[in-house]
């Protein structure tokens, strides 16, 4: 098991970042034009099969996602951990009546409704120690209908244990969880958080979705921008 200071530090290190997630620069800055055109990029390939649905949204961070899902949806269940990125997500404009925000550790999902016809996360997977990969696929999966249909999205390295950015890796534990050193932008102090940061295989995915599923679908999305994606698509059973 992966140590619980470890993740303690990850979840501060998100909270920190909040005002700065979308940039990954300073205070305030907008995002590049090159990342805005990835996202929508990337959200055009599974978007149809999110549309008009009840939407449980895990790990919604700062509503980068979310603002997309409400466009589509019938109605969107953004649930985050911590409370300084859903002040930062309540912060963008979303169609009325569409978004609900809630405080929930995605790992349980206590005061989380349901059933929903549909489940979405993006740049969440790679943050579970793959010792609870299995315990996050049946809380989520427990709020969800049968038929209902799921997206799972994250950040893909052709090498899960070499990082598109070797200057960032820190080390590799003995669960093989990869390990991240990370920096929060105009940080005076300049600390270095420890972050888990994986990359699961398509063999590896399967494995943990073998039951309780059908129609899984693998993709790399690519394009020219620097940064690559993987996201996953299946049905409910």
């Amino acid at each position: 098991m992966v140590d619980s200071k470890l993740v303690t530090e990850m979840v501060e290190y998100y909270e920190k970042l909040a005002t700065r997630y979308e940039t990954k620069g300073g205070l305030n800055k907008p995002p590049s034009k090159e990342a805005v055109a990835y996202w929508d990029s990337l959200f055009a390939c599974f978007k149809d099969k999110l549309a008009d649905r009840d939407i449980l949204e895990i790990a919604s961070g700062t509503g980068l996602w979310t603002s997309r899902l409400a466009d589509i949806a019938k109605s969107v269940i953004a649930t985050e951990l911590n409370e300084s990125t859903l002040i930062e997500s309540k912060k963008k404009p979303y169609p009325p009546g569409v978004v609900t925000f809630i405080l929930a550790d995605a790992y349980t999902l206590e005061n989380v409704g349901g059933p929903f016809n549909a489940g979405f996360a993006k740049d969440w997977f790679s943050h579970i120690p793959k010792s609870r990969i299995d315990e996050f696929f049946n809380v989520f999966h427990s709020k969800l209908k049968p038929g209902a249909t799921v997206v799972i999205s994250d950040t893909y390295q052709p090498d899960s244990r070499v990082p598109n950015e070797p200057g960032r890796f820190s080390h590799i534990d003995e669960e093989g969880n990869v390990f991240h050193n990370r920096l929060i932008p105009d940080d005076p102090n300049k600390k270095t958080w420890n972050v888990i940061k994986n990359c699961p295989s398509e063999k590896e995915l399967r494995k943990h979705l073998k039951n309780g599923i059908s129609n899984f679908e693998y993709h790399v999305h690519k394009t020219d921008f620097k940064h690559l994606s993987w996201y996953i698509t299946y049905t409910v059973n």
